[in-house]
């Protein structure tokens, strides 16, 4: 008569943990718990501490460390839908990292010279997160007021040059004497990165020329 009874002894906590979840991300955990329950057999999980002297555990992990240096042995990978998504991410993100460093000449690089995200401070406004999406991106109603009016571009009364986020923070003349109080950096992506103090010294020094107003 065929034995219905088996235990399976593994020193991996981990797994048994993550079966035992009853809310489940693992595909490889579901599959196994799936296995258990379509099962007529009485199948035990055990956890064995590894590396503890019991004698079998230490022939398994030996046999283990042979048979990854067999060269005879077929190596299979097993991939889940997990892992093939986390590889296509991370394939993903490196590739538009790297077309992002090709870019010349684009205003937004400028700005945020690489991919990583951005983190607002979590004590900011509503209004002081509009206002810094806003200077980030380069599209304010300062900047582009001539498209929704369908006029020509203005440049700026002070210096003659064309009205850019970049010219009222870093270059306007205007706005020297509050560029100095507020100790505002010389690099766009400085001004508007997830530095709390950088942000803070930019938002102050939107405040105090009133360019908030037509932001």
């Amino acid at each position: 008569m065929p034995n219905n009874t088996f235990n399976i002894l593994t020193d991996s906590l981990s797994t048994l943990i993550s079966i035992q979840n009853p809310i489940k991300n693992n595909e490889i955990a579901n599959n196994i718990t799936n296995l258990l329950n379509s099962t007529n057999k009485l199948i035990t999980l055990t956890w064995i501490p590894s590396h503890t002297g019991i004698e079998g555990n230490e022939r398994a992990d030996m046999m283990a460390k042979q048979a990854t240096s067999d060269q005879t042995i077929e190596v299979l990978y097993s991939l889940s839908k997990d892992d093939l998504k986390r590889e296509a991410k991370h394939f993903i993100t490196n590739l538009w990292r790297k077309e992002w460093h090709l870019l010349r000449d684009n205003k937004l690089r400028e700005i945020k010279p690489t991919t990583d995200r951005w983190i607002n401070p979590t004590n900011l406004t509503r209004q002081q997160e509009v206002i810094l999406t806003r200077l980030r991106i380069g599209h304010t109603w300062h900047t582009h007021k001539h498209l929704m009016d369908k006029t020509d571009l203005e440049p700026c009364i002070t210096c003659g040059s064309e009205i850019s986020i970049k010219h009222l923070l870093l270059e306007c003349r205007q706005f020297n004497e509050e560029r100095t109080k507020h100790n505002i950096p010389s690099s766009l992506s400085v001004c508007l990165n997830n530095e709390p103090l950088n942000i803070n010294r930019t938002l102050s020094f939107i405040r105090d020329t009133n360019l908030h107003k037509t932001l």
